[in-house]
């Protein structure tokens, strides 16, 4: 024990002077440094004359080492390797050192070709010392990096606190994790293996740990009982791939984690080490959807870009997509300032502080959009500001009406008036043979904005996107599922057979981004999701992810299907009202100029569903809204 504790003792000291004041760390490396090329210099004329240097280079030495020595640190400073952080030395602090030492190394060369011997070492002096040094500093700096780990290993706990580790996995985001998990011991988890199912690799090494062979080995006792937590380091699989691999996982009962998913890793939202549990969306997400960067960038660059409901799981993460292709401006109009707030300082904290304009405002205040419209000017707006939450709307059809078509039409208007180039609307799944007063609302807003650009022609182009269940926004089945859980249950669903189209949000900015470089003048795009998917099994599997099981630990509930709701929601229309786009799951609907009726039909019926919000009630509101929405199939109390 107090050997150990002589140890750590001696660990602290070593770190202290490491880690000390900027001024007496760089005098450390500098004196270090001195030491080690003055070494490395007399190493080498003695290594050169087999340890016995005649009498006339012994002369010459002296006024060699008088200049070479404050070459090479004048060198080393050039290439910054006076870092006052001495632990961290990656690659391209090696590389930087090698090319300092091998540019003192030349300098020497040239001295010797001009001026001779008596003025540089011999070439094999030369040739030896850019070994010895180069060896020497790597050594130094690895040495304090190493010592540096270990102070944090003690400073996290003793050894028997680390957890052991396995990798599902062996692509870069695996290897860099591994990398991650050496480098900072604080993490307290220690890589001991990779594990894939492809043969080809099985019996490699990815930093000196070996695959050992397909996930399903951790079946047998005897491997499995080496690791104390596996951690799924996939972010581009499959989802059926991570739904496998999750099942097998759960069968075991060994604690697992996954990293961040593609998107958060690829925008440097999060590190790679910074590990979560796993969530519903990671084996529900798809194949990425890859859109052109070039078009997008040539249609954002430079723009202003007008994000209504800037607040919102989706227009929150249209703005930070949107930044991501350097816009002029992105103005973050939203009428809740909370949420304002919290998505403003977000982007500020990743740097985007001045490109953003948080402006409070409700789409509803005309004389407010106007203002904001003039002042800014915008040049592409995105709608994403609606009331979505279909159960309240159907008992209140009139502030659906309001929000989601009045003020969209209004917004559209302003817009035309204002020159903007593109305006997409943000719609719904719900819209296709809509059967609750959200789907109907919808749907009526992309009437109106086809009829407006039938009305104006191309002076201001109007996309509508539909897309379905945003996973993890705000109401979603996720979240709600979610609450439920932690509150310990019950878990309440409308019926066991009810099924529903997912799509996580990533997805759906990217439709959007799609839609907003693509589409003409009243287009409609639809993101297919595929096969749909059993809201019983979502709620299952969310309360097996939690540690529980369902029907033991947690009851679930059946309330019946809610008032407007259906227990399989058809999405994805037919193949004569949709066309394929260059996406393989992006369509756009088919859309016959003669059905679109005259924008003075619309704003006719407007006016007259506008008189009645008030005056009638809910049935009546919504048998009115079927008349321009007739494959409308209202629910009538």
């Amino acid at each position: 024990m107090a050997s150990s504790n002589h140890s750590s003792h001696s660990v602290w000291n070593l770190r202290r002077r490491i880690s000390g004041a900027p001024g007496s760390r760089f005098a450390f490396l500098v004196s270090a440094y001195t030491l080690i090329i003055i070494a490395s210099l007399w190493l080498a004329y003695q290594l050169r004359f087999d340890f016995a240097v005649p009498e006339s280079i012994r002369e010459d030495m002296l006024w060699v080492f008088i200049w070479v020595i404050p070459l090479k640190l004048l060198l080393i400073e050039l290439f910054r390797q006076f870092d006052p952080v001495l632990s961290h030395y990656s690659t391209p602090d090696l590389f930087k050192s090698l090319f300092a030492l091998l540019s003192s190394s030349l300098v020497m060369l040239a001295v010797f070709f001009t001026l001779g011997s008596d003025y540089a070492p011999p070439r094999g002096v030369i040739l030896a010392d850019f070994f010895l040094s180069f060896g020497g500093i790597s050594a130094v700096r690895l040495f304090i990096r190493m010592y540096r780990q270990r102070a944090d290993a003690l400073q996290a706990g003793e050894e028997d606190s680390i957890r052991h580790v396995g990798i599902i996995g062996t692509e870069d985001a695996a290897a860099s994790l591994v990398k991650e998990l050496f480098q900072r011991p604080s993490l307290k988890r220690k890589p001991v293996a990779f594990f894939d199912d492809q043969p080809k690799q099985h019996g490699s090494r990815i930093h000196d740990l070996p695959i050992l062979g397909p996930p399903e080995m951790l079946l047998d006792e005897s491997v499995r009982s080496r690791f104390d937590e596996v951690i799924i380091a996939m972010p581009g699989a499959p989802a059926k791939k991570v739904r496998e691999i999750i099942s097998l996982l759960q069968q075991v009962r060994i604690k697992f984690t996954t990293i961040p998913s593609m998107h958060q890793l690829a925008t440097g939202e999060v590190r790679v080490s910074q590990l979560r549990s796993v969530s519903v969306q990671d084996f529900l997400e798809t194949e990425p959807i890859q859109i052109s960067k070039e078009k997008l960038g040539a249609c954002l660059k430079d723009r202003t870009v007008l994000v209504t409901g800037a607040g919102g799981s989706i227009g929150g993460e249209l703005c930070r997509h949107v930044l991501l292709h350097s816009p002029g401006k992105v103005l973050l109009v939203e009428q809740s300032e909370v949420q304002l707030f919290q998505i403003e300082q977000e982007l500020i904290r990743r740097g985007y502080e001045g490109s953003i304009v948080p402006l409070v405002g409700n789409i509803l205040d005309e004389g407010r959009m106007r203002s904001l419209f003039e002042n800014h000017r915008p040049e592409i707006a995105l709608h994403c500001a609606a009331h979505k939450h279909a159960v309240m709307m159907e008992h209140q059809p009139g502030e659906a009406i309001k929000n989601n078509v009045f003020g969209t039409v209004q917004l559209a208007r302003i817009a035309i008036e204002a020159n903007v180039e593109r305006f997409l609307f943000l719609s719904s799944d719900n819209a296709l043979n809509p059967s609750d007063v959200m789907g109907a609302c919808k749907r009526l807003a992309e009437i109106s904005l086809q009829a407006l650009q039938k009305r104006n022609g191309d002076s201001t182009r109007f996309v509508s996107a539909r897309f379905g269940n945003a996973l993890g926004s705000t109401g979603s089945y996720v979240e709600t599922f979610s609450r439920q859980i932690a509150a310990g249950g019950p878990v309440r669903i409308s019926h066991p057979e009810a099924v529903r189209q997912f799509v996580t949000i990533p997805e759906t900015c990217t439709l959007l981004l799609e839609s907003v470089v693509s589409g003409k003048e009243g287009d409609i795009f639809y993101l297919d999701t595929g096969q749909p998917i059993s809201i019983y099994e979502l709620a299952k599997q969310m309360i097996e992810l939690s540690g529980l099981q369902p029907e033991i630990d947690l009851k679930i509930e059946f309330t019946g299907l809610r008032p407007g709701g259906k227990l399989v929601e058809v999405y994805r229309p037919d193949e004569r009202q949709a066309e394929q786009t260059d996406h393989e799951r992006i369509l756009r609907m088919r859309i016959a100029p003669e059905t679109i009726p005259d924008f003075d039909q619309i704003e006719r019926f407007l006016g007259e569903l506008k008189k009645s919000l008030y005056q009638s009630d809910t049935g009546q509101i919504k048998l009115r809204l079927r008349k321009m929405v007739p494959e409308y199939d209202p629910y009538l109390d």
